[in-house]
């Protein structure tokens, strides 16, 4: 494993802590709500380290409209 997939790695385990202190709440069972949260911050992190930077610009293009 090179070192940017560690990096990687690292930073998608760490937003898939963080987003499990997110308030909400998806379904209202507190563990799926947290597997939910989680596995969901995991995989945007995971898709933006792949994501080229004209769908960047495109999604914050969007976002500002």
């Amino acid at each position: 494993m090179s070192a940017a997939t560690g990096l990687i790695v690292v930073v998608c385990a760490l937003s898939s802590y963080g987003a499990t202190w997110a308030p909400g709440q998806p379904t209202g069972t507190e563990p799926l709500d947290l597997a939910l949260k989680a596995v969901f911050a995991a995989t945007v992190t995971a898709a933006a380290s792949r994501a080229r930077r004209w769908s960047w610009i495109a999604a914050a293009a969007l976002a500002g409209l």
